[in-house]
């Protein structure tokens, strides 16, 4: 007995007093992360729920006791990645609520994410339906890329990542599908590209577990590119899949635009000034650490290549592949063989067998103890800056020709020339440019070809080292390949007219029509959220332009890749001849799942004759499977006789 109360009494008596205040609040490193902070406190005597004052709101019955060894805590979710958030907690019980504790405050960790890049594309060599290969780079753990199931089983696969700028790489994640079944990748080669066109292979005979863990590819070497290629050798089921692929920046760097040398953003003539003072620098000069982020043939120097794939992108026309083979060489040849101290001669640099050239270099070593360069000069006395000249044929092309190693043992001269943007190409045999040389002393002509390189208009490259010809020697001849008999045309063939004030975009959209994009992200659309009441619905036409007549053989209309809205239902085309005659090309009808629809002008010979040239073909898309007032194209491609092919 105690004052009247038995043992008993007194017990109930202090389990319903108004609890203490809790201590200990807080969250260890453990169990903080980007999205979720893990709270802990000490266990309050009495059997109490608790409260929590999360940024001055409360939240209550947050842990309720159950096991008097169980200590007390609350998961924090769905947070905003570094940003400190602050905690009070106080006990609560029939008879009232303690009063609240201390103030923790509590910073959620960096995005864990923060170094992915955003807005990737993905290419795959098989996809399901449903399961394409986008969805692997979406930034969603629960969507899957997957081979098709039908024969999608057939290895190697390709999985090309687009990060759409050039990052220095760190790490790549593979995240499998979760039960690890079919398409779990096993074993694997890696390849990286600032192009898309040449790639580095990075790993080779990689090997992954099966399992559901997420599968961690290091960058130990410091690697720098806009693409990433995962060709996949062995798979479970010999299929490939992926719910996610993640590429990770190194930290606190930032992603550039691949031949960028002034940063703005975008290639601009401003990049071009690079070239002027850094062609020919390679891998063995003190320079290169600051101007190998545009060797994007990763070569190991500088040259045509790379000056082509930003004047590409400049001039009145980008760029467009021809679609042609290339072949051709570059030999040397001197005007003068046998040469005296003092004299002055010519080496003319001779394109042989070119075919669909756009740019090219070539590097001679020069001895500066044997010779010197001369300057070409007017009678006026107006000395040319260039120290190599071009010719009739090279005249309307960038010269970036240089003499690096000035001062050095050994010296090299750089012969440089690229198109800008969509020019004529070099063809056959021509001298493409000479170099004024003065000998040092009596001495025969010596100097060798130590680089050679010709690129085509879709950067297929020859390297091959020329012949060092005498004077007076003529090339000798050099394989061709065979054309193709026809070309796909590319934007720089054609234009495309029509409704623009029906599209969304308006006139701007129909480019998307010939822009060799057939993703998603490249659609000509109708305008979004009409009513029939505003008049913006099917048919729409359109007209397609030759810039030069052509002799069409097909043309293929592409439906939008993935999503239902506004795939084509009914579409009809005419044709118009030089002279202005109309050949009707008939209608045709589209399902959803038709991924295009060719118009084979074979199928309309009887309406026109064989090696009639079109000026333009007029498309009306009539209907869609969403109704009048929706339409999503993705792509319409021509393909024309190739006139250089000989049968």
């Amino acid at each position: 007995m105690v004052d009247g109360f038995n043992n008993t009494q007194v017990k109930d008596v202090v389990d319903e007093a108004v609890p203490n205040v809790p201590t200990g609040l807080g969250a260890k490193d453990a169990n903080i992360t980007d999205k979720s902070i893990k709270l802990n406190w000490n266990k309050v005597d009495g059997k109490n729920t608790y409260d929590l004052l999360i940024n001055g709101v409360i939240y209550t019955n947050v842990f309720k006791a159950t096991d008097s060894e169980q200590v007390p805590f609350y998961v924090h979710s769905g947070l905003t990645a570094d940003t400190e958030y602050s905690y009070k907690v106080r006990a609560a019980n029939s008879k009232g609520v303690s009063s609240w504790s201390d103030e923790a405050k509590v910073r959620t960790k960096l995005d864990r994410y923060r170094n992915v890049p955003k807005n990737m594309t993905a290419k795959a060599s098989s996809e399901q339906p449903g399961s394409e290969g986008s969805n692997a780079v979406d930034g969603d753990d629960n969507t899957l890329w997957h081979t098709k199931w039908s024969d999608g089983n057939v290895l190697p696969h390709t999985f090309e990542i687009d990060m759409k700028l050039a990052y220095q790489l760190d790490k790549l994640e593979y995240l499998p599908r979760p039960d690890a079944g079919n398409g779990t990748i096993l074993k694997y080669n890696l390849d990286v590209s600032l192009d898309g066109k040449t790639y580095k292979n990075i790993i080779t005979n990689g090997t992954f577990e099966r399992n559901k863990d997420v599968k961690t590819i290091s960058f130990n070497d410091n690697v720098t590119a806009r693409y990433i290629k995962l060709t996949i050798t062995d798979a479970v089921g010999r299929f490939g899949s992926a719910q996610e692929f993640r590429p990770y920046k190194k930290d606190k760097t930032v992603g550039t635009v691949v031949g960028e040398n002034i940063p703005n953003g975008a290639i601009d003539d401003e990049d071009l000034l690079f070239f002027a003072s850094y062609m020919g620098v390679d891998n063995t000069d003190t320079a290169w650490d600051q101007v190998s982020k545009v060797d994007i043939n990763y070569n190991g120097v500088i040259d045509a290549y790379d000056l082509m794939y930003v004047a590409g992108q400049l001039g009145k026309t980008p760029l467009k592949a021809t679609g042609r083979p290339t072949a051709g060489l570059l030999d040397i040849r001197p005007n003068k063989q046998q040469l005296k101290a003092g004299e002055e001669f010519l080496v003319e640099i001779i394109g042989v067998g070119l075919k669909d050239i756009n740019a090219f270099n070539l590097e001679l070593k020069l001895d500066p103890n044997k010779y010197e360069l001369v300057k070409e000069c007017q009678p006026d006395g107006k000395c040319d800056s260039s120290i190599v000249q071009p010719t009739n044929v090279t005249k309307g092309m960038l010269n970036y020709s240089i003499l690096a190693g000035i001062g050095n043992t050994e010296q090299r001269i750089m012969a440089a020339f690229s198109n800008k943007g969509s020019q004529q190409t070099l063809e056959g045999k021509n001298t493409l440019a000479t170099i004024r040389l003065k000998a040092k002393k009596d001495i025969d002509f010596d100097m060798p070809i130590t680089r050679s390189l010709l690129v085509n208009t879709d950067f297929d490259t020859i390297d091959k080292i020329g012949e060092v010809l005498n004077s007076g020697e003529e090339p000798g001849e050099i394989d061709q390949p065979e054309e193709p008999k026809e070309l796909l045309l590319t934007k720089r063939d054609l234009t495309v007219t029509g409704e623009a004030e029906k599209m969304q975009g308006g006139a701007a959209a129909f480019d998307k029509l010939i822009d060799g994009d057939l993703s998603e992200g490249s659609l000509a659309e109708l305008k979004w959220s009409i009513t029939s009441e505003d008049g913006i619905s099917l048919p729409l036409n359109v007209e397609f332009n030759f810039n030069k007549s052509q002799e069409i053989t097909r043309f293929e209309v592409f439906n939008r890749p993935q999503y239902t809205n506004g795939k084509i239902k009914k579409l009809s085309a005419k044709a118009y001849d030089e002279a202005g005659k109309v050949y009707d090309l008939g209608t045709k009808e589209v399902t959803k799942e038709d991924k295009s629809v060719t118009f084979n002008i074979a199928e309309a010979k009887t309406q026109i004759p064989n090696g009639t040239k079109l000026t333009k073909v007029g498309i009306v898309f009539e209907e869609s499977h969403s109704g009048p007032l929706m339409l999503s194209v993705a792509e319409v491609q021509f393909t024309a006789k190739n006139s250089a092919y000989v049968e």
